[in-house]
């Protein structure tokens, strides 16, 4: 769940990048000011991101991690050579 939190903080905070930038430049290019139905619509798709990835930090807490919440990963290589084996097969695998 630690990934999936760290995604919708990402997402998030781009959503509020998004809604201040949209906001300034709706100021100052648009011929009506602040287009505030755009800029409100990205600052609350923010907030929802923002309570889901509360939501999964939450829960990461109370479950135990999972083999791909690791930092670092094992790395598992397969023994032997996987194209001699296809060759041998006649290229049917």
């Amino acid at each position: 769940m630690h990934i999936e939190a760290r995604l919708f903080e990402f997402v998030s905070a781009f959503f509020a990048l998004t809604a201040v930038l949209y906001g300034v430049l709706t100021t100052l290019f648009a011929t009506g000011g602040v287009e505030w139905a755009g800029t409100t619509a990205l600052a609350l798709t923010a907030g929802m991101a923002l309570i889901v990835a509360t939501f999964f930090r939450f829960v990461a807490r109370r479950l135990d991690t999972r083999p791909e919440d690791y930092e670092a990963p094992k790395s598992v290589t397969a023994p032997g050579n996987w194209a001699s084996s296809a060759r041998t097969a006649g290229g049917r695998c």
